[in-house]
This record gives C-alpha cells, sequence and structure tokens, in this order.
C-alpha cells in the first residue's frame, strides 16, 4: 500500500481501517499513509465489509468501485485504479 499511496498520491487515498492496535503493526511495516481505528466496527459494518483482510476502492462519488476479500497484490490494486482514472 506504501507503493500505492505514493504512485497515486494526489488521484487516490490510501487508509487502512483497522480494529487492532494500530502502533506495533504499522511500526512494523513502515506505513506510510493513513490508519483509521474502527472499535467496534461502525466504519466496516457500513461499508459491507464481510471479513478481514478486506480490500476496497472508494471511487470519487463515494461507491465501492471495486472490493475482495483476501490478499491482494499491488498489480490488482494498480489495475483497479487505473481503470478509474483513465
Amino acid at each position: 500500500m506504501n507503493t500505492v499511496a505514493s504512485t497515486y498520491s494526489g488521484k487516490v487515498v490510501c487508509m487502512v481501517i483497522s480494529s487492532s492496535a494500530k502502533a506495533s503493526w504499522a511500526t512494523t511495516y513502515g506505513v506510510q499513509f493513513t490508519i483509521a481505528k474502527d472499535n467496534g466496527g461502525a466504519t466496516a459494518s457500513a461499508y459491507g465489509v464481510p471479513a478481514t483482510p478486506h480490500n476496497v476502492i472508494v471511487d470519487q462519488q463515494g461507491d465501492i468501485a471495486w472490493e475482495r476479500t483476501g490478499g491482494t497484490g499491488l498489480s490488482t490494486f494498480t489495475t483497479q485504479i487505473d481503470a478509474l482514472n483513465p
């Protein structure tokens, strides 16, 4: 996600919504984008997230343009983002 965040800076916003303590894994992986704490799962529920990890790309209108449960590779993200930003 750091690569996606830097490659598409100004075009997309990368964010992780997590119910876990953010400091430990954010430090371990050198996270350089926004981490939102979702205690109670209200944000996940609002987007209908069934399980984690769950990846969502939200378009500029705030609608889900793409989603997948499970791990997602960089090329999958970039392909989906490029399709939204011709």
